[in-house]
Formats: C-alpha cells, sequence, structure tokens
C-alpha cells in the first residue's frame, strides 16, 4: 500500500525543484542561522537535497500512529 504521506511529500519535491534552483540561498542560510537559535520545540538538523544543506526541524510525534509526515514552508 503506497504511503499518502510519502506520495504527497514526493510530489511535492518534484514540483518546487525548479523554485529552489531560483532561490536566494545566503538569505536562505541567514534565516537558518537566527532560526535555529530560536526553536523551543523540536531539534535543528540540516538535510541535504544533493546539491544544497538546507535548515529542517525535527520533531517527534507525541502519538505512536503516526508514520510518517512533512511540513513544507517556504517564504
Amino acid at each position: 500500500m503506497i504511503n499518502p504521506y510519502r506520495m504527497a511529500f514526493t510530489l511535492m519535491l518534484l514540483f518546487t525543484a525548479n523554485v529552489a534552483l531560483a532561490s536566494d540561498i545566503a538569505r536562505e542560510k541567514r534565516w537558518a542561522e537566527q532560526i535555529a537559535d530560536a526553536i523551543f520545540d523540536g531539534e535543528a538538523v540540516s538535510l541535504k537535497d544533493g546539491e544544497l544543506e538546507f535548515l529542517a526541524i525535527y520533531t517527534p510525534s507525541s502519538t505512536s500512529d503516526i508514520a510518517d509526515a512533512a511540513i513544507l514552508l517556504h517564504g
């Protein structure tokens, strides 16, 4: 059975790949540094898309019935 969260995440990555290439990397790096210092819930982690490194916030689920989830926000 296909996990709907993974399917949605994969589709978002495919449709936003060109947008990510056109982003202002220096500005996003500054934002990541500012955000990482202000996180109250979760842990700042770095992810790579193959070429670029970007900030992610890992927050484990408080319930055990959730398998996978991702929320992507930009600008």
